[in-house]
């Protein structure tokens, strides 16, 4: 069962788009490029949050309450739990890691502070993850999958889900004029947690950092 609640410490977020505005598909697919270097202008909230809901927003809820998302899903187990480091350069957002809750697209604070300098510390001193506004660290819950599944496959289809998200999020920033990259090399994931009051039952699989690029 995925979580669907949210704390007192709640942020309600800016409704999310399912439309664009003139920028096509196809000219994202053909634009998207990895960027490491940001520039440091504010972030509005409502773009936070259609990075959010365009990695793991609902879209869907049918007549037997059962909720469907941007990215697909084995079994539409949906293992995958998204966290957000988040800089001073977010708009009315104090710097914080914050829990997405998709059934209220809201965020749940989960740790207040500046702390964009662990995320860098576990991804082996990457210092140009600090400079973007956010990071984005999709994390898993891989027994919501490999219960029904079993390990080998179970694990395949989160790891194959966290590209779904992942690439969504790509799309979804070029469409905004953003860009980032994904970083899957990370140390010590479980203490990085620790320190992000991450979930400990949710296992930090990407990073994504996301800005305005330099160029």
């Amino acid at each position: 069962m995925t979580d669907s609640s949210c704390s007192a410490n709640c942020v309600a977020l800016p409704a999310a788009k399912s439309s664009g505005d003139g920028v096509s598909i196809e000219a994202c697919l053909g634009k998207r490029r990895t960027a490491r270097s940001f520039r440091p202008v504010p972030m509005p909230l409502s773009v936070l949050s259609q990075l959010l809901w365009s990695a793991q927003g609902v879209t869907m809820v049918d007549r037997d309450g059962d909720t469907y998302r941007t990215a697909p899903s084995a079994g539409a187990l949906y293992p995958l739990e998204l966290y957000v480091v988040t800089s001073e350069l977010v708009e009315n957002l104090s710097p914080g890691v914050y829990k997405y809750i998709p059934a209220v697209h809201s965020l749940e604070l989960r740790k207040e502070g500046e702390y964009l300098n662990v995320v860098v510390e576990h991804a082996f001193a990457q210092a140009w993850i600090a400079r973007a506004p956010v990071a984005l660290i999709l994390c898993a819950e891989t027994s919501r999958t490999t219960r029904k599944y079993g390990s080998d496959n179970g694990m395949k289809y989160v790891l194959l889900e966290v590209g779904h998200a992942a690439e969504n999020v790509a799309l979804q920033a070029e469409a905004l004029g953003l860009r980032g990259a994904m970083v899957g090399a990370m140390k010590e994931e479980s203490v990085m947690g620790q320190k992000l009051n991450i979930l400990v039952k949710h296992t930090p699989m990407l990073i994504l950092p996301v800005g305005v690029p330099t160029e």
